[in-house]
């Protein structure tokens, strides 16, 4: 688990002194969150930040950060929430539209490239 929220800590009071809340939840089974007796997988945890998100603010929209882990949390949030979001933020980028099939020798070379550096260097 290479992610963490300390890549972002310097943002963290700044933006709580302009008035934003700031959330930073652990995901199930790690850091400071209780241990979990099955795996969850990201569009689950997704809903249960959601969750979290309602308990504290009710319907108010919000801003998702992820990377690591955390960038498929926040997609499956923007896929099956999208009108509780105001927007999503990811420095880990995997996910692409189903539909988006590389259509050129460019994108169908930068994808074997991508896809061969995943299985190579890939902890997932």
């Amino acid at each position: 688990w290479p992610g963490s929220y300390l890549e972002f800590e310097r943002l963290l009071q700044p933006l709580a002194a302009d008035g934003h809340d700031v959330v930073v939840p652990s995901l199930p089974g790690f850091a400071f969150s209780n241990p979990i007796t099955r795996p969850i997988g990201p569009r689950r945890a997704a809903a249960l930040v959601h969750g979290l998100m309602i308990q504290l603010f009710g319907d108010a929209r919000y801003f998702v950060q992820g990377g690591d882990w955390g960038h498929g949390i926040a997609a499956w949030a923007a896929h099956d929430r999208p009108d509780a979001l105001l927007g999503i933020h990811i420095n880990m980028m995997t996910v692409r539209a189903e539909d988006a099939a590389p259509t050129t020798d460019e994108e169908k070379s930068f994808a074997a490239k991508r896809a061969a550096i995943a299985d190579r260097e890939s902890a997932y």
